[in-house]
């Protein structure tokens, strides 16, 4: 459906981060980290490649409510462009890119072939392609 970058999300009113985040600044912050899924394995092996090790002070299991706790903290998140957007509009939080080369990724519908030419299945993918293809373009 989409191509999927990184970037980094921090408090607008970050003491030590305004507009841009050196490598060094990166490896120095304390972090909050998704600790699931598939973007995240290509996270933390890419920081591994580059010889980055983040100080993550805070593991949460998934998206929710990361947007609150970067925007009453200090800590950065590193997250896929889409979401990190998101919740930075949603949250008043500053868009950073991020400073160390992480590979994106394409996120793609699946499904099981039996299913392939079923009416609302097919319905049900058009809407998902519609919603999350407007949204990535902008509309």
């Amino acid at each position: 459906m989409f191509e999927q970058d990184w970037v980094c999300l921090a408090n607008a009113r970050h003491p030590r981060i305004q507009g841009r985040l050196s490598r060094a600044a990166y490896a120095r912050e304390a972090h909050a980290g998704v600790v699931g899924g598939t973007g995240q394995r290509l996270l933390e092996e890419a920081l591994k490649r580059a010889r980055v090790q983040r100080q993550v002070r805070l593991k949460v299991p998934g998206f929710l409510g990361l947007s609150t706790i970067l925007a009453t903290t200090d800590l950065i998140g590193t997250l896929p462009r889409q979401i990190g957007e998101t919740l930075a509009h949603s949250g008043g939080l500053q868009v950073l890119p991020c400073p160390i080369a992480i590979p994106g990724f394409t996120v793609k519908q699946h499904w099981h072939a039996r299913f392939h030419h079923d009416p609302a299945n097919q319905w049900l993918r058009g809407v998902c392609a519609d919603l999350f293809m407007g949204v990535v373009k902008g509309n």
